[in-house]
């Protein structure tokens, strides 16, 4: 699997722009032994086959790994009325030796926080 390097000193746009070229590399068949290595984090989506949710196999020499499933609608109760909104469901697999449970949910919760503000800013 290609990986994104040193994403904690970049920005999303420059954390975009190296995701798009590593997925033209990819594509073009040009991927090098240094694109596939060092990897600590995995992102696996399967949203666009329709899968809602799913758990996902860590990759060897690596400590977690996300599932993503399909954004999809659904109802729900927001003070006393129901409502419509879009939802995903993200599944985090990681390695106990090599990070604590507690840890890991802390940086889940940090996902989905940082998920519901980018669509409560819309």
């Amino acid at each position: 699997m290609p990986v994104l390097k040193n994403i904690n000193s970049k920005d999303l746009s420059s954390i975009n722009n190296g995701l798009n070229d590593l997925i033209n590399i990819t594509r073009e068949n040009k991927i090098s032994p240094s694109d596939l290595s060092g990897g600590v984090i995995s992102i696996s989506n399967l949203g666009a086959y329709n899968i809602r949710s799913f758990d996902a196999i860590i990759l060897p020499g690596q400590t977690y790994i996300l599932a993503v499933g399909q954004i999809f609608e659904d109802v729900y109760v927001n003070k006393g009325k129901i409502e419509i909104a879009s939802f995903v469901n993200l599944t985090l697999s990681c390695d106990h030796r090599a990070v604590d449970g507690v840890l890991a949910s802390q940086f889940l919760s940090s996902i989905v926080s940082n998920l519901e503000k980018i669509n409560n800013d819309k």
